[in-house]
């Protein structure tokens, strides 16, 4: 009985059947063996059914109600464009609401109860061409949609794998880092070349220690009667050799992995194709028996007219080729291909394949940024990855901070007290010193405040933190800083060398032509620092300083923040080609990509990832290849911060000599000694002051030149450079140019040594006997009389006794 049941329990729905109200039995409504059957609803809902995967066949009513009704959830898992308005639908669970679809609204077929779905008001989002009824995805709030040629889709649709409308996903290849993979064997006329056993790769042999050998692959287990097609493989043949399949794909993987060729991986074909396999692919298929009897079937091979059975069977009843297992696609759509594969990194949000060496390369691959913020990537979970580094950036932050705020009071009376021109420049220049590093200090203290901060939660918000303006201000403040501090030294330097030669000259009192000279000097040093520090951030010279755009977490289409390269192949695939590309600046970049989606509510976000966020710590971009469009600019600054640490060198040795020299010419003994003390504490400072400036900036500048020449990658030395060595000098500084500074450190030092040494005595005093002692006057008296030392007669009884 097909209608009217008796039965409640095996009606499947109720429809008007010749135009009375009748049911419809379960077993007929959607059952794939009958699909071809004729409708007995006026309005063919009986015969409404989806074939979602080669397991799944339902009614139309079961997609999408919160319910897996098919073994692979693909009723489920296919759910996009559902409405968050519900209603109960006619074929389900009565009185429950579900959303429906938004291809069934107003669609000419009632699918709600109430026939809501057809006449109700439902919400609405965008305007115009872009006007549609507003779905789960946009319960909360209307966003804007991918523009396609013609119509649209929603974001949840794009990058998905599925062309909804046109090339989107050509499109979504160029922005989200597609990558090639090499997944097949080199195939000659007979047999399948696998490693390194290809033609010309002989004398790899006597290296890798594998010969090659010619073998037939048959796939593991039981073997069917009457296969014909078999695959010939050239592989390496050695007891002792074995490969490291983390990175083959496809059927290389395939081939290594069976032969137990791989040195931690495993067969992967371990399914049986059965009777029942691939249902309802391979209608020509064969039937056969396995070995241990089991019914399976072979497949003809239309090329060379063999039998085989080199298939791999899907968890959801789909089937594919071998050679589709372990490529990085999810072939079988269920994830059953790729699932015990040893090659692959999968994404914990939606589930996205990625090779092994795209994790923890400071490239954003995942949506959900787990390819880089999981527990294997230690140096990307905060701005500051090295604890060493971390506690190191706290010790110099805070103490270039509290010795440059105690120098600067006292540098800043000097200016004020100054009589001469000369006291006048150099207390000036000493202040400019000070601010330079006090400003430094601040640098580094304020990026140990955000690390601590942001902890461990900063890799899912690095772009948010790059493209920040306190990111972009911090790292100002740092280039001023080292700007002022090393044009203030080279400015010191040489005003104290053009003195030094007239030390017996009389000074000259303070003059209006002094002070406009010295103010000259330090506005000059500020405006070049300052400028040097904002220009990068300039809107006009964008393109010569913009590392990449942000467009926020909610367009699939991007990952992380492409730079212009990138740009430029998204633009590409989407337009088609454009003749000057290289030529396209920023500006025309952010109007094209806002013309790919819709405006309706907002424009598309485009967060700049400035000059200084090029790394967490956001300092100057000191490390630049050829190819940078910042390479001249940041060359420019290296040679400016050579020539000065060159102008200080040479000033100190200068002045350590002419000090050394002055000593010597003067003819009174006691004024000698005073110009010899003093010149042995010049030469002291500027041996200190060569050190330092070599110690911090010559290893530096090494650094650079050879990532500029590729020799290296220095790009993860920035965090050591930035807040431990380069800022050095802004802690030692006061110390050595300010006197009562360094007066204080060497007495707190004397302090500690001497209590050092007391210490040590002391201990020394507990820890040896006082038998020791003894035996040492015994020893002692005892040579005495050997060597007829003894003046008494009391020598021998003190000796014997």
């Amino acid at each position: 009985e097909q209608t009217n049941c008796s039965d409640p329990a095996r009606v499947g729905l109720s429809c008007e059947v010749d135009g009375h109200m009748s049911s419809v039995a379960a077993q007929i409504v959607c059952n794939p063996e009958i699909r071809d059957r004729e409708s007995l609803c006026d309005d063919g809902l009986d015969t409404a059914c989806l074939e979602l995967s080669f397991s799944c066949y339902i009614h139309k009513h079961r997609f999408c109600d919160g319910v897996w009704d098919c073994s692979d959830g693909m009723d489920e898992r296919l759910c996009s464009d559902i409405t968050y308005q519900q209603c109960v639908r006619k074929v389900g669970p009565p009185g429950t609401y579900v959303g429906v679809p938004l291809s069934w609204i107003r669609d000419g077929l009632m699918d709600c109860t109430g026939g809501e779905d057809e006449k109700g008001a439902w919400p609405t989002c965008g305007f115009g061409n872009t006007k549609r009824y507003a779905s789960v995805s946009s319960a909360d709030r209307c966003s804007e949609v991918y523009l396609c040629t013609p119509g649209f889709i929603e974001f949840p649709e794009l990058c998905d794998g599925i062309d909804s409308c046109g090339n989107e996903n050509e499109v979504c290849g160029e922005s989200r880092n597609f990558y090639s993979i090499f997944d097949s064997p080199e195939q000659s006329r007979d047999e399948v070349n696998v490693l390194h056993c290809l033609k010309g790769l002989e004398k790899l042999d006597r290296f890798i220690q594998g010969d090659c050998s010619s073998i037939v692959f048959s796939f593991p287990g039981n073997q069917a009667f009457g296969k014909t097609g078999f695959v010939r493989l050239s592989v390496p043949r050695s007891p002792h050799w074995n490969a490291d399949c983390r990175h083959v794909y496809g059927a290389g993987y395939v081939y290594l992995s069976c032969l137990n060729l791989c040195r931690s991986s495993s067969c992967i074909l371990d399914k049986q194709v059965n009777v029942d396999s691939c249902r309802h692919l391979y209608r020509d298929r064969v039937y056969s028996i396995t070995s241990n009897n089991q019914l399976t079937f072979l497949v003809k091979n239309r090329m060379d007219g063999t039998y085989h059975n080199d298939i791999f069977p899907c968890a959801n009843g789909a089937c594919v080729d071998f050679t589709k297992v372990c490529n990085l696609v999810d072939d079988c759509r269920d994830g059953t291909d790729e699932q015990n594969c040893e090659n692959h990194f999968r994404c914990h949000g939606n589930n996205d394949i990625i090779p092994l060496p795209k994790v923890c390369d400071k490239s954003i691959d995942c949506f959900d940024y787990s390819d880089e913020c999981n527990e294997e990537c230690v140096s990307n979970k905060e701005i500051i990855a090295s604890v060493t580094v971390t506690v190191s950036g706290w010790i110099i932050g805070l103490l270039a901070v509290v010795l440059n705020l105690a120098t600067l009071p006292n540098s800043l009376k000097s200016v004020q007290k100054s009589k001469t021109n000369e006291s006048l420049a150099n207390s000036s220049l000493l202040v400019m010193i000070n601010i330079g590093d006090l400003l430094v200090g601040i640098f580094i203290f304020t990026i140990s405040v955000y690390n601590a901060y942001y902890g461990s939660s900063y890799c899912k918000m690095q772009l948010e933190w790059l493209t920040s303006t306190s990111c972009s201000l911090v790292g100002v403040v740092n280039s001023v800083g080292i700007m002022m501090s090393v044009l203030s030294m080279a400015a010191l330097s040489l005003f104290r060398v053009t003195n030094i030669s007239g030390s017996f000259a009389i000074p000259q009192p303070v003059s209006r032509k002094g002070a406009v000279k010295v103010c000259l000097v330090t506005c000059s040093i500020v405006s070049f620092a300052m400028f040097t520090a904002l220009v990068p951030l300039a809107g006009h010279f964008e393109d010569y300083f913009v590392n990449g755009l942000y467009h926020g977490s909610d367009i699939p289409l991007f990952l992380g923040a492409p730079d212009k390269k990138s740009h430029v192949s998204i633009l590409e695939a989407y337009y088609g080609r454009l003749r000057s590309s290289k030529a396209l600046s920023w500006e025309l970049i952010r109007q094209l990509l806002g013309n790919m989606f819709s405006q309706d509510y907002s424009a598309l976000p485009n967060r700049k990832v400035q000059f200084y966020g090029n790394d967490p710590v956001c300092t100057f971009k000191y490390l630049v290849r050829k190819e940078d469009p910042q390479y001249t600019y940041v060359w420019l600054s290296h040679v400016i911060q050579i020539v000065c640490f060159v102008i200080i060198s040479v000033a100190y040795i200068v002045i350590a000599k002419v000090s050394s020299r002055n000593s010597v010419a003067v003819a009174d003994e006691a004024t000698a000694r005073s110009f010899e003390k003093r010149a042995l504490k010049v030469q002291r400072t500027a041996a200190a002051i060569i050190l330092t400036d070599f110690t911090s900036w010559i290893p530096f500048i090494t650094i650079c030149i050879l990532h500029s020449s590729e020799v290296l990658d220095a790009t993860k030395w920035y965090s050591v450079f930035s807040l431990v060595l380069n800022p050095m000098n802004s802690v030692i500084n006061p110390m050595l140019l300010n006197p009562t500074i360094k007066k204080s450190i060497c007495s707190v030092i004397s302090k500690l040594w001497h209590g050092f040494k007391a210490v040590v005595q002391g201990i020394r005093q507990k820890v040896v006997p006082k038998r020791s002692n003894d035996a040492n006057f015994t020893v002692n008296v005892s040579l005495q009389i050997a060597e007829g030392h003894s003046e008494d007669g009391h020598t021998a009884e003190i000796a014997s006794s």
